[in-house]
């Protein structure tokens, strides 16, 4: 009975479903938690889910396009996503997860609905290498599409490199900040999609917890940052860098009540851990968005008449929108830094000729900076510690 009324298939129907399972390998080892569970239990979750998802797919990005496009005006992104994964055939150890696997997904820009996806290939393989074998590039013929600095000599149209010793040409830096423009349209389903694989796969590692982003309602000492690799490339240590400063202040709020989130340590000072949490949200919008995307965005708290940031004056803040803002504006920076073909590409903001490279390291430090004070917030909160 609860066969059918959750997954909609009739017993003898899921009888056979768990037969082909069982018969392809899909009772293979069972690593992590939600994998100590009988195959009848495992196969009928991913059922449940998958109905779930048929449900609500014009919710999630993936509903095919329905609406018919002339194929010359067509414009598709695509990316490489690295998802967490168990299946010791297909993950591998990659820069940024212990284990992992290389999703390559094509988005079209207008509508932000999945078109494709690619069958899964180790996560340490390069995006210009899985593109050319994911057999993807057939399915494109006389589209448009828009790839990052890494697809360079695929075919696709990628942003202009800066070489050494020569800046871009004013027209190349107009295409490159168009470019970054149009793929950050399309972070959004990426990042649900990403959300979505990580929740069937239950892979909850050293990284974000099986679901998405991680929330403030853990332990503070359920630690669940991915730490950065000790041999990557610059691109790689700065991106990962920035991603563990951003856990680590998501990690200082977890376990609090909103009442705690908005407490100050000492009566001097305006400083709490849900202020923090707006102030990185309005930087992050400032330097991503503003400075290196050259968006038209507005201040997410406007600052008081006293000259005081508003983003710090909590009291009657709500905490699930500041966490949520935060977490937006983090993607929408991800988006942005992940257009430029170069950490040493530059813009021009303000008259201030600023590069990638900048932005990355002010935000370490930035958050680093903050860190500090959310140690201090925190431990005066409820005698928390830690890292």
């Amino acid at each position: 009975m609860w066969v059918e009324t959750f997954t909609g298939l009739r017993m003898k129907q899921f009888e056979g479903l768990l037969k082909v399972v069982r018969e392809r390998g899909g009772d293979g080892p069972r690593i992590g938690r939600p994998w100590y569970l009988p195959l009848q239990d495992r196969v009928l979750v991913v059922a449940v889910y998958y109905r779930v998802i048929q449900r609500l797919r014009p919710f999630l990005a993936i509903e095919p396009v329905s609406r018919p496009v002339d194929v010359a005006n067509r414009l598709w992104i695509v990316d490489g996503t690295l998802v967490l994964a168990r299946d010791r055939k297909v993950d591998a150890s990659s820069r940024n997860y212990r284990f992992s696997a290389n999703m390559q997904v094509i988005i079209d820009a207008d509508t932000r609905l999945v078109v494709a996806t690619a069958r899964p290939a180790p996560g340490n393989k390069a995006d210009a290498h899985v593109w050319r074998d994911s057999g993807l590039p057939q399915h494109c013929q006389g589209v448009t599409v828009l790839g990052d600095g890494a697809y360079i000599n695929t075919g696709l149209v990628v942003p202009h490199r800066r070489r050494s010793g020569r800046s871009l040409l004013a027209g190349e830096e107009t295409d490159n900040a168009e470019h970054r423009r149009v793929r950050a349209r399309v972070e959004h389903a990426s990042q649900r999609q990403r959300g979505s694989w990580a929740l069937v796969s239950g892979s909850s590692r050293e990284g974000w917890p099986a679901g998405g982003c991680p929330c403030h309602h853990r332990s503070v000492n359920d630690d669940q940052r991915i730490r950065p690799s000790k041999v990557a490339d610059d691109r790689a240590s700065l991106t990962s860098f920035l991603d563990y400063q951003r856990a680590t202040l998501d990690m200082k709020c977890q376990g609090l009540t909103g009442e705690q989130l908005k407490q100050k340590a000492i009566p001097t000072s305006g400083l709490t851990l849900l202020g923090l949490v707006r102030h990185a949200a309005s930087v992050e919008r400032s330097w991503f968005r503003f400075a290196l995307n050259a968006e038209d965005v507005r201040p997410l708290w406007p600052g008081k008449a006293d000259g005081t940031s508003a983003e710090f004056h909590v009291e009657d803040a709500d905490v699930d929108e500041a966490f949520g803002v935060w977490r937006e504006e983090c993607v929408r920076a991800r988006a942005v830094a992940s257009s430029f073909a170069s950490l040493d590409d530059t813009v021009t903001c303000g008259g201030v000729t600023i590069s990638l490279r900048y932005v990355l390291t002010h935000m370490i430090e930035e958050y680093a900076r903050h860190n500090g004070h959310a140690d201090l917030l925190r431990e005066a909160t409820d005698g928390a510690v830690g890292e």
